[in-house]
């Protein structure tokens, strides 16, 4: 499900050859259009990187953050990825993803 903002981009473009820039734009726009997109991105690359680095600041310590090891199959108290349901996430994401006409 992730990645369904760039076949929509792709749709949208009309699958005419398109620099990577625009493509990532016109997903990145899909996904602002719906918060949980976003929602959905930040626990996928969680899930698939194990940890998500802190971009870096200026004068900053180094920090990780949304650890997926802390995960369990069977601890549903651990379904947390910051303040993100996973489960939650895949719901909306997946209704809102439902109503796009380029994917159906």
């Amino acid at each position: 499900m992730n990645t369904a903002p760039e076949y929509v981009a792709l749709e949208r473009l009309g699958y005419r050859e398109v620099k990577r820039r625009e493509l990532d734009e016109t997903a990145k726009n899909i996904r602002q259009n719906h918060k949980c997109l976003l929602d959905l991105k930040f626990c996928a690359e969680t899930f698939k990187h194990v940890r998500k680095l802190d971009p870096p600041k200026q004068a900053a310590p180094f920090t990780t953050t949304a650890t997926s090891t802390g995960i369990s199959a069977h601890d549903q108290t651990t379904w947390k990825i910051e303040s993100h349901d996973p489960l939650e996430v895949l719901r909306q994401a997946y209704a809102t993803l439902a109503a796009y006409a380029e994917l159906k």
